[in-house]
């Protein structure tokens, strides 16, 4: 089965205060990261973002509907992806490894429409498959001015998948402190 990714990494990065795209974990931007990661399970990359990398071959897409939050940035990126369904995966958790990936591909229900993991008693909305069949639905909550992940569950057929051992991974890097925290433990 082919498949899409979708980078989400459009963030305004207020608590963190630059952007975290741009961080650096190892020797790589976190966006390069996470670029990395998702070409391991496909040729289609769309990255949602305002900011353009020099750099970066990839496409990027800015959100259709602005200020919306990762939702905006899903509801875009689903609208241009080539295959039905889309890897999801946020900028800012660098130490997602491709072994997670294949495990949700393992465990996904691939008649559902989400499937996501629930990781340190949390559900990651950001990490998961997405199926194009989406985009109505987001449009709707969207223009409802519900702009929030976890309410697209209530509307949808859904399936959560327990991350178990890989739950370590699921680390946001959302503030100076969290940053400098992952860089001296795993330094």
């Amino acid at each position: 089965m082919k498949i899409s990714g979708i980078l989400i990494a459009g963030g305004k990065s207020k608590r963190m205060g630059t952007d975290k795209s741009l961080l650096t974990y190892g020797q790589q931007s976190f966006v390069e990261r996470a670029a990395n990661l998702l070409l391991q399970f496909t040729d289609d990359l769309l990255i949602s973002s305002n900011t353009n990398y020099p750099d970066f071959t990839y496409k990027f897409v800015s959100d259709n509907t602005p200020n919306t939050g990762p939702i905006g940035g899903l509801y875009t990126c689903l609208s241009y992806i080539k295959y039905d369904s889309a890897l999801v995966i946020p900028v800012d958790m660098p130490l997602l490894t491709t072994e997670v990936f294949a495990f949700l591909l393992q465990q996904a229900n691939f008649s559902k429409k989400i499937n996501i993991f629930r990781a340190n008693n949390r559900l990651q909305m950001l990490t998961g498959l997405y199926h194009k069949d989406l985009i109505p639905i987001i449009k709707q909550q969207i223009d409802a001015g519900d702009y929030k992940l976890q309410n697209l569950l209530k509307k949808t057929p859904h399936h959560i998948i327990n991350a178990g051992d890989f739950s370590a991974q699921f680390i946001n890097i959302n503030t100076p402190e969290s940053l400098q925290k992952l860089q001296q433990k795993n330094g």
